[in-house]
């Protein structure tokens, strides 16, 4: 397919809006909770398997706490041992996943996680809603002369007016 002012092909994994005449190009796509998701990690030969987190949603409490992709959770409302136990790469008990997932939905969450650089955290999160910042990170490269802007986008969420990057020209 081809979008007028275009001349290009467009893959069928891209999509172009023409969003200046609509009036909510400004509208960020708003969620509720802490913005945390969650995984198992587990090394490969041991019994023991680990909660960690895989994806901090930008403007989530937990990133505005500094929460990170790839911490491991230690203690979550009170609860200390978090391990999962794991044979032959299936686990074997979720009762600590299970407990993990509910009090990810509970109006406050106590949390302490190891960074991925081996520095803690203590956190105290309310369950709120929020507007989802889905800019990782912008960046602009001159070339030849050319300035050429790079985005980072964790999602296809919309930006607000606080989260658009200014690339400049």
């Amino acid at each position: 397919p081809y979008w007028s002012g275009y001349n290009a092909a467009i893959d069928r994994f891209s999509y172009l809006e023409d969003i200046s005449t609509s009036s909510n190009s400004a509208r960020a796509d708003n969620t509720d909770g802490y913005g945390i998701y969650t995984t198992v990690l587990w090394d490969g030969s041991s019994t023991t398997g680990y909660i960690h987190i895989f994806f901090v949603e930008g403007g989530s409490p937990a990133e505005k706490a500094g929460i990170r992709r790839g911490d491991r959770i230690t203690v979550i409302n009170g609860r200390t041992d978090l391990s999962v136990p794991i044979n032959n790469g299936t686990i074997t008990d979720r009762s600590n996943v299970n407990f993990v997932s509910s009090a990810l939905e509970e109006n406050q969450l106590s949390i302490e996680v190891i960074h991925t650089d081996g520095n803690t955290g203590t956190h105290t999160l309310n369950y709120t809603t929020y507007a989802i910042s889905p800019l990782l990170q912008d960046t602009v490269y001159t070339r030849n002369g050319k300035n050429i802007g790079y985005l980072a986008l964790s999602s296809f969420e919309e930006l607000d007016g606080a989260t658009q990057p200014s690339l400049g020209t």
